[in-house]
Parts: structure tokens; C-alpha cells; sequence
């Protein structure tokens, strides 16, 4: 069973305010089974996922990781734009975020050079 059947039914659940009923076996194992057809028809559709996994791992993680808690620094953070210590923020943040683009660009150079 696909990892990912949990967290979508009970988004769904949530969603559509299924959860506010009473429990249905025949809801779950219909739902279960939409969701499992989906993901099925996904694989097919898409066989080499890892490629696009690969960008968006290399877009997100950079952003997760190192500009997204910067912009929250300089965004509660009540010094000046000219004050040494939010300079040196937007400083990294540039550098970390010129680094992300660069190996994400490797990473569709390599998946390019690979036929993807």
C-alpha cells in the first residue's frame, strides 16, 4: 500500500467534511481505491518521477531550509535594512539562494544530458 493513501484520504476526509460523519467502510474502501487507481495512472503517466522529484527537491530544500527562515529574520526583526546583521542575512540569503538555481541547473543539466 502506497504511503501516501493516508494523508490523502484523511485531506480529503477533511475537505470534503467527511470526517464530521459517522464512520463508512464502503467511503474508505471506495476512496482507497480511487486514490490508488490514481497514483497507478500517475506511474504510468509519469515512469521517470525521480526527475521531477530531483528539480523540486533542489528548488524546495534551499528555500525550506535557508532563504524562507532569513526572510522571516528580516521580516521580525525590528533594526534597519542598513543595519550590519540584516545585511549580512540578505548577504547569505543571496549567496544560498544563487547556489539553489545553480544546482538546480546542474540537476536539469544532468537529467537533459541523461534523456531524462
Amino acid at each position: 500500500v502506497p504511503l501516501n493513501l493516508a494523508p490523502m484520504r484523511l485531506t480529503i476526509n477533511t475537505m470534503v467534511k467527511w470526517d464530521q460523519r459517522p464512520f463508512s467502510l464502503s467511503r474508505h474502501m471506495t476512496l482507497t481505491a480511487t486514490l490508488l487507481i490514481a497514483s497507478c495512472c500517475v506511474a504510468v503517466v509519469f515512469p521517470k518521477i525521480i526527475a521531477i522529484v530531483n528539480i523540486l527537491g533542489g528548488i524546495f530544500s534551499v528555500t525550506i531550509a535557508y532563504v524562507a527562515p532569513s526572510l522571516l529574520y528580516l521580516r521580525l526583526s525590528k533594526k534597519s535594512l542598513t543595519h550590519p546583521k540584516k545585511i549580512g542575512v540578505i548577504s547569505l540569503m543571496v549567496v544560498i539562494a544563487c547556489c539553489g538555481v545553480t544546482g538546480v541547473g546542474f540537476v536539469v543539466k544532468g537529467l537533459i544530458q541523461n534523456g531524462i
